[in-house]
């Protein structure tokens, strides 16, 4: 899906929403962004809507939201899991590797 604003006057307000519709940052939401969108065309786009517009052009719409929800979140912190014990380690690192496998796609 392709959008073309070339010659629309949009200000920041906009680009930001925008960009809040591609990766809703929200506890939980990243999912319900938008997914399908995958290209903008106007001079003024910014470099984070771009990459969400990137991340989009994935076909598998999961690795989509892995991205996104890495992308925002990139700060984990640990201490939540504390209370779990070790029952959740092998899952947690089990994710982390499926989503670092997501970014060398990008990469090749």
């Amino acid at each position: 899906l392709r959008l073309n604003l070339s010659g629309n006057s949009i200000n920041e307000e906009c680009w930001q929403t925008f960009s809040q519709q591609l990766c809703n940052t929200e506890k939980n939401k990243a999912r319900l962004s938008n997914h399908t969108l995958r290209s903008i065309q106007h001079p003024g786009i910014s470099e984070e809507l771009l990459l969400f517009l990137k991340f989009n052009q994935d076909t598998n719409k999961k690795r989509v939201v892995v991205k996104k929800i890495l992308y925002h979140n990139g700060h984990f912190s640990m201490v939540q899991f504390f209370s779990w014990g070790l029952r959740l380690v092998p899952n947690v690192v089990n994710w982390f590797d499926k989503a670092q496998t997501y970014f060398k796609r990008d990469e090749a």
